[in-house]
């Protein structure tokens, strides 16, 4: 997942791989996804909402976005995608990240009714 700041030149990579290829240690993907959550509750404290498929979870929850690039209890593989709400004068208002899955094969029965 990547986070990038509106204007600013550095991206934040907070998952396994680095951007020249490499695996990031897992010391360095702690600190990195640490400083993500960080990021994260600073926006909560200044107003703007941060949702997790759709809920307000408390904070001590939130590090739930990185477990599911493996596979997580229900069997799906999948990540969290981040969106940036802004208000119409372009203020960011929420932030949401909801889970994507790899393939449709993935995707819960009760989320998918097609199958």
């Amino acid at each position: 997942m990547l986070f990038c700041r509106r204007g600013a030149a550095v991206c934040h990579d907070v998952t396994a791989s680095r951007a020249d290829g490499g695996s990031m240690s897992y010391s360095d993907r702690e600190k990195v996804q640490q400083d993500y959550l960080d990021m994260l509750g600073r926006y909560k404290s200044r107003g703007i909402k941060v949702r997790i498929d759709g809920e307000d979870l408390p904070e001590q929850e939130w590090n739930r976005i990185f477990q599911v690039a493996e596979r997580s209890s229900d069997g799906a593989k999948g990540f969290y995608m981040a969106d940036y709400i802004q208000t119409p004068d372009g203020a960011l208002s929420e932030i949401r990240l909801d889970r994507i899955y790899v393939n449709t094969f993935d995707i819960p029965f009760e989320l998918d009714g097609r199958r």
